[in-house]
């Protein structure tokens, strides 16, 4: 989950390691769960993907709300 960086990397070297050249993460954990997108995005790498749905539906502004997380990636 994005609320855990360190494990984030860890998956990130196994699946490397397993010969995959560019992991694609799809990660929950921001938001709901306290995770910081930034610190997530970083140790995912270039090809991630935040799941922020609560996050956003659940704001009283849905656009703002928007733009405020993906203004961390």
């Amino acid at each position: 989950p994005g609320n855990k960086p360190n494990r984030i990397k860890h998956y990130k070297k196994l699946i490397i390691d397993c010969g995959v050249k560019e992991p694609v993460f799809y990660s929950p954990g921001f938001v709901a769960q306290e995770g910081n997108i930034s610190d997530g995005a970083r140790a995912a790498g270039k090809r991630v993907h935040c799941i922020v749905g609560r996050g956003i539906y659940n704001g009283e502004n849905i656009r703002e709300a928007a733009l405020e997380l993906t203004s961390k990636l």
